[in-house]
């Protein structure tokens, strides 16, 4: 259950890298909560975790850019700023979650 939020997280991604283009970007993301849920180790959910902190921070450079541009031309940007705090926010949040799992493995062995 506490992988649901960092799939969807990385689900979200993919589909970034998937309109930009970026191969690697598609890989990692649809290869990383498999590679966590099959090698049940701590640096998996390490490296998961690390990775939907970086796509949170992603989702904030490009939330700032394409406000900038926005506003360059005298566009609204508001209703997009706060659509991709929520993306970004969730996906923080779904690294946090994580941590959780990491718990519950700990408790079983």
């Amino acid at each position: 259950m506490r992988f649901i939020p960092a799939c969807l997280s990385c689900l979200l991604l993919t589909a970034h890298f998937l309109r930009w283009g970026s191969f690697l970007g598609i890989l990692a993301c649809l290869s990383l909560p498999p590679l966590a849920l099959l090698v049940r180790r701590r640096w998996t959910l390490r490296v998961l975790q690390g990775f939907l902190i970086l796509g949170s921070l992603l989702w904030i450079w490009i939330a700032f850019r394409i406000a900038g541009e926005r506003a360059a031309l005298e566009a609204p940007y508001f209703r997009m700023a706060l659509i991709l705090g929520a993306v970004a926010a969730f996906t923080a949040w779904s690294a946090w979650f994580l941590q959780g799992a990491e718990l519950l493995r700990a408790k079983r062995t």
